[in-house]
């Protein structure tokens, strides 16, 4: 039974390291971390995006940070880009799904997006079905009546990204969101940045994209690539600083915890545990591949 409670306890961080991968998003940033590995903020710029889809890859575990603090080192560098030297702004750049519409395949774009939303809830319930069955199986060594702390690794993802959230909003000064074909000084709201994936092509740009042209090409025939741009701006200097050392504290809270419950566990035998971790791995693995494709 040990060895069961041994394998199960390494889900969390075996889960950590498969989600230790970069989103699809472009941004520009003022510190030197720029390209250092995934970071929470990085299911929140997800999110931000794709709400549905940032939830679904937040239940299976928030990605551990490099380090914690790393934002208030005193050897921390600071390198304007070239836009802004501000270093209470943000800039993050949206890629929009490609429709083919050139070869007849003009939803293609919209229904694949439906197709891969469809996916990740099935996904999200086998994770959750997983949690339920084992947690009804094992008993918590110190909390021998509370049959519901596995389940609660998921809802402890959940509220994070929810205080992830509004922490974003109440810490932003203003949020601008603009579209790649939009003209200088035209702004859109956040639900026209969440659904234009499920929208039929209506610009010039999605009308004349030809299947499997690559970006090279469509920029030697006068296309440019689509894009959403959102820029925040935060309310005061090194906000952006505290906000992710808030958010990533509270990672590490919820991965401590999830080890804890299933280090503690009892009555795990190490063919439930293999199966456990096999299915969540499998579960997190289709994930990222559909989000590097989508």
């Amino acid at each position: 039974m040990q060895s069961g409670s041994n394998i199960a306890s390494l889900v969390p961080t075996t889960l950590a390291l498969i989600g230790n991968k970069e989103t699809k998003f472009e941004y520009k940033m003022n510190t030197a971390d720029n390209f250092s590995g995934v970071r929470p903020i990085e299911i929140v710029k997800l999110a931000l995006a794709c709400p549905l889809r940032g939830l679904v890859l937040c239940v299976f575990g928030i990605g551990l940070p490099q380090g914690l603090f790393r934002q208030f080192s005193p050897h921390r560098l600071i390198q304007p880009d070239k836009q802004t030297s501000d270093p209470r702004v943000q800039r993050w750049i949206v890629p929009v799904p490609t429709n083919h519409s050139a070869q007849g395949l003009w939803w293609l774009g919209p229904m694949r997006t439906v197709a891969i939303d469809i996916v990740f809830l099935a996904l999200l319930a086998v994770m959750l079905w997983q949690n339920v069955t084992l947690g009804l199986q094992i008993v918590i060594s110190w909390r021998c009546d509370y049959s519901f702390l596995l389940i609660c690794w998921p809802i402890a993802c959940v509220m994070w990204l929810m205080i992830a959230m509004m922490g974003l909003l109440i810490l932003a000064k203003k949020i601008r969101i603009q579209h790649s074909e939009d003209p200088e000084g035209w702004e859109r709201s956040w639900p026209e940045l969440v659904q234009y994936p499920y929208k039929w092509p209506q610009s010039e740009y999605s009308r004349g994209v030809i299947w499997g042209e690559n970006s090279e090409a469509r920029k030697s025939r006068g296309l440019r690539d689509q894009a959403f741009e959102v820029e925040i701006t935060m309310r005061f200097d090194y906000a952006w600083e505290y906000y992710e050392a808030g958010i990533e504290i509270l990672a590490v809270g919820i991965y401590l915890y999830a080890t804890f419950v299933l280090t503690s566990s009892l009555f795990v035998s190490g063919q439930t545990a293999i199966i456990y971790m096999t299915v969540m791995v499998c579960c997190l693995s289709t994930i990222r591949v559909l989000l590097a494709i989508a």
